[in-house]
């Protein structure tokens, strides 16, 4: 079994009936909501679609940027992590991995 994450890009579809999320035609797709549910209401399983399906594009956009930034100092101050390490634990939670 591969570790690489299903390549994109993804799509999300609302009918108003069912929101889905479809990885291609070999990984198929996957249904966040269908019709009335008072737990996961339609307006925010739908912001979690558009989130799901931009996943392939903001992992490759934290590799890019993390990639071109220079060093580890950016954003250091006050104890706040500064934008590299962010960019790193998002990558490494992306890829599985634990970021240490």
């Amino acid at each position: 079994m591969s570790e690489e994450p299903t390549p994109g890009p993804w799509t999300y579809t609302d009918n108003g009936e069912e929101i889905t999320i479809d990885c291609g035609e070999i990984y198929g797709a996957a249904v966040l909501w269908a019709g009335d549910s008072d737990d996961w209401p339609h307006a925010q399983q739908l912001a979690n679609a558009r989130l799901i399906a931009a996943a392939p594009q903001l992992l490759e956009a934290c590799i890019q940027a993390r990639a071109a930034l220079p060093d580890r100092s950016l954003c250091e101050s006050g104890g706040q992590r500064s934008v590299v390490d962010m960019l790193n634990a998002a990558i490494a939670a992306a890829e599985g991995k634990v970021e240490s």
